[in-house]
């Protein structure tokens, strides 16, 4: 089961979110990707945004870092949705972490 958690994006600013993988089965990161997803609903059929790019898996430190710069959450146009993100390789899918996102909106625009 995936752990629960809140993320926070404060818009237009650099705040990488660090994840520790904490799984009795899954030790060694080696070969895994990671992937995300948003969306407003979970059975919604529209994504309001993709991650994926934006996660680099950490092999060394067992942990995945979402990373959006300044400039990528400065245009989300959306505010609220529910995220998951999933380690995968090859055929072996292990959802890592779930909940709710919300884009903290900027004020001061450079």
């Amino acid at each position: 089961m995936a752990t629960e958690y809140s993320i926070r994006i404060d818009q237009g600013a650099t705040k990488p979110i660090v994840i520790a993988v904490e799984s009795d089965w899954l030790t060694d990161l080696s070969g895994y990707q990671a992937r995300m997803e948003v969306r407003s609903l979970k059975d919604s059929p529209t994504i309001l945004e993709t991650l994926s790019s934006y996660l680099t898996v950490d092999v060394v430190n067992t942990q995945v870092v979402l990373d959006i710069p300044p400039s990528v959450s400065s245009a989300f146009t959306w505010q609220r949705g529910l995220y998951d993100i999933e380690l995968y390789k090859g055929l072996v899918v292990a959802r890592i972490l779930q909940g709710s996102i919300i884009v903290d909106r900027e004020v001061t625009r450079g």
